[in-house]
């Protein structure tokens, strides 16, 4: 113990013999406990640096606090006029020891202040909230998609109640981004600060979730209900999943409530900005931004199974086929007349299929009969199954140079030779000369019952027909 004392006395010998002489109050401000990670301000760097305090120990102070500076123009003059290097100053901006893995994030609470101090102006003469829509836009714009989002905001009310998650937790895709800045854009700057409550509404949005997840909350004040948001970011930090932390955006805050504000982001194991105007503001932001794309990574897959749905897809065909009334998939073996498990009216529309049962899938013109394209179409996976029209369906047209004449052209498989069979097993019917046939490729008989004949006649018999080609056969 003794020794431990000697040691102390010597330490502070050296600090003061270095030091030019300041009093006990700033020589408690520059030494500290090795483990200690308190929140350090900028007129905390000026004093010091005014008392002439050695900058290695300064540099080992910012090392350990949270806080990333977005100096002014003004600021970083009264540093340098005090003794700042350049090396002090690109420390204070966020030029800290590289960590070795960025903070992993699946899910990203955002928390914005919208009290009625948000309607004050900054120095450069801008309302903070004309400010903070203007850089939370480009926040929005810049969050990668794939992760799950949501925004919480207070003050947008009278009272202390007023926490409101406007944008439940739910996967974040580029289509959201216009709705999401909308929706920011359109917020008043109306009551009091509860960010103890926000911050809790934050901890009810990760609970039982396990997938990264991290905070960045934007504020101009201190809470004002009675709350403890520090209290609140040390119970989030206690989910091992936090590794982004709660990130805490401090604007045009004095002095004394940067340093309380900053103990929210220590407390949550995050980071903290302060800014004084619109460069600092953007500045912050954009930092947050970069270390979104660095750790952003997918969810945790679900252990039941995979995401998605199941759902086939014809494509509109790039060449002409016969006018489509409707695509059908229905149970294997069914014939013309049983009903569709489910059906589409226009090319390009998803077939939703509830299971991964197999299907068959029937094509219905217009004009003629329903033809089955694809039988027993295997289809397990939860994804979505493209198929082109060209791939899947041929054509057959009979054409005559015979003025007006009438005649029913059908066709069966290649096996139904016999004339009794046209009827019940034709492929397609109630077709005339010069129209187009849909069948899927293969071999095919073709039959012509003329006007005024009551038996069909064999017009060509195996006629090959390939996918997204017409067969043409002259009567």
């Amino acid at each position: 113990m003794r020794a431990c004392h000697r040691l102390a006395a010597l330490v502070v010998a050296v600090v003061v013999a270095g030091s030019g002489g300041f009093s006990p109050r700033v020589l408690g401000q520059a030494v500290q406990s090795p483990s200690a990670t308190k929140t350090i301000t900028f007129e905390n760097v000026l004093v010091m640096l005014q008392n002439g305090i050695d900058e290695e120990i300064i540099l080992a102070r910012l090392v350990k606090s949270p806080t990333v500076f977005t100096l002014g123009a003004d600021q970083e003059q009264a540093l340098r006029a005090a003794g700042a290097t350049d090396r002090l100053l690109a420390t204070m901006k966020g030029g800290r020891p590289a960590e070795a893995t960025p903070e992993p994030i699946s899910d990203l609470a955002i928390v914005f202040d919208v009290s009625a101090s948000m309607s004050e102006t900054t120095r450069d003469g801008e309302s903070k909230m004309t400010v903070a829509k203007a850089v939370m836009a480009d926040l929005v714009a810049r969050i990668p998609a794939g992760l799950n989002v949501s925004l919480t905001v207070y003050g947008h009310r009278p009272g202390c109640s007023a926490v409101e998650t406007i944008r439940p937790l739910a996967e974040f895709r580029d289509a959201d981004r216009g709705g999401l800045s909308a929706t920011v854009h359109g917020l008043v700057p109306t009551g009091n600060t509860p960010i103890a409550l926000a911050l809790k509404r934050v901890g009810e949005q990760f609970a039982g979730r396990q997938s990264y997840c991290g905070v960045v909350l934007v504020t101009d004040g201190l809470e004002s209900c009675n709350g403890d948001p520090v209290a609140e970011a040390a119970r989030l930090a206690e989910n091992p999943w936090l590794k982004f932390g709660v990130n805490v955006v401090g604007f045009g805050l004095k002095a004394e409530e940067d340093a309380s504000t900053g103990r929210i982001a220590t407390a949550g194991r995050g980071r903290y900005y302060s800014a004084s105007d619109r460069a600092g503001l953007a500045a912050a932001i954009a930092d947050v931004t970069k270390k979104l794309e660095k750790g952003a990574k997918p969810a945790p897959l679900s252990s039941t199974g995979r995401a998605g749905y199941r759902a086939i897809v014809v494509r509109k065909p790039e060449i002409e086929y016969p006018r489509m009334k409707a695509i059908e998939l229905k149970e294997p073996g069914s014939n013309k007349s049983s009903p569709a498990v489910v059906s589409a009216a226009s090319y390009d529309q998803e077939l939703r299929q509830a299971s991964p049962a197999n299907v068959d899938l029937w094509w219905v013109p217009e004009a003629g009969l329903p033809v089955k394209l694809l039988a027993d179409v295997v289809h397990a996976e939860r994804d979505v199954r493209e198929l082109r029209m060209e791939a899947i369906a041929g054509m057959i047209r009979v054409t005559s140079e015979a003025q007006h004449l009438g005649a029913e052209v059908a066709v069966t498989k290649q096996d139904d030779t016999l004339e009794s069979a046209v009827i019940p097993f034709r492929i397609s019917g109630d077709l005339g000369i010069g129209q187009d046939v849909v069948v899927p490729p293969g071999r095919y008989n073709v039959w012509l019952l003329r006007e005024g004949q009551a038996k069909y006649e064999a017009l060509e018999q195996g006629l090959e027909v390939k996918p997204g080609e017409v067969t043409v056969i002259r009567y």
